[in-house]
């Protein structure tokens, strides 16, 4: 198994005849208006802050799959739709997000949450996400994570946009992940909690886990507020260096 970062929370899993694409936003840079407060009312477009790798065309040939966590901008875009389109791909996803994929077009796979699903020659398992916590929770959309779990191949989980809860914890406690994809950049708009797992949240995360840690969602969108370089420091200064892959966009990981 591969795992390419991309930008953002825009993954490419390979396992050996299939190659997923995941959560994919493929916006130019500075083509989407600002998530902070008063840029946001200036009507600032600041994001995405960073382009995409430049050889975006050879990273995505032979792409057999998508795969989505939610249905956010910042996770599918128009871009991404019209690529999705183009090139007939089946988009798996939750059974929230699939009428609203399916009337833009895109051709979906709904995923059941009560039970493991056939997936590829493997299968997969639906996770629960809370995006936030309190009002916020209620006013975004659910989002899930998956446990995918191929043949031959070490299982990987993909929490999705989700702070720490207690089917996170449960999830790593009962599927033993060999590797896990976290978005770490605590997103956060100018009110309300952090959307996404906050450092000391990481850190636990990462100590409870068996297997290793991706880290990603940073330096790409404006109201996510901590970068590599922060997640680095903290990493090392817990000792957790050894169970943690913090990527830069465009590497990709053999996770053997």
């Amino acid at each position: 198994m591969y795992i390419e970062q991309i930008r953002h929370a825009t993954v490419i899993v390979t396992y050996k005849e299939y190659k997923i694409l995941i959560d994919p936003m493929f916006s130019e840079k500075e083509s989407m208006l600002s998530l902070q407060t008063g840029k946001l009312i200036r009507m600032k477009k600041t994001n995405p802050l960073v382009d995409l790798p430049s050889d975006m065309e050879e990273r995505l040939a032979g792409v057999t799959h998508a795969l989505l966590t939610h249905n956010h901008f910042d996770h599918i875009d128009k871009e991404a739709i019209e690529y999705l389109k183009r090139e007939n791909i089946s988009v798996f996803c939750s059974h929230e997000d699939e009428p609203d994929l399916r009337k833009k077009g895109l051709k979906t796979t709904p995923l059941r949450e009560e039970e493991e699903n056939d997936f590829l020659g493997g299968s997969i398992r639906l996770i629960a996400c809370r995006h936030g916590w309190g009002w916020m929770s209620r006013a975004l959309s659910k989002g899930t994570g998956y446990i995918i779990e191929m043949p031959e191949e070490p299982s990987l989980y993909i929490t999705g946009d989700t702070v720490l809860t207690d089917e996170v914890r449960q999830a790593i406690d009962t599927f033993r992940p060999e590797w896990t994809i976290v978005p770490a950049g605590r997103a956060q708009l100018g009110i309300g909690k952090p959307l996404i797992m906050p450092e000391e949240e990481i850190l636990e995360l990462v100590e409870i886990s068996h297997g290793r840690v991706i880290l990603n969602h940073m330096e790409t969108m404006d109201h996510c507020l901590v970068d590599r370089k922060k997640i680095r420091e903290l990493i090392r200064a817990n000792k957790l260096g050894i169970k943690v892959v913090i990527p830069n966009n465009g590497d990709i990981i053999d996770c053997i």
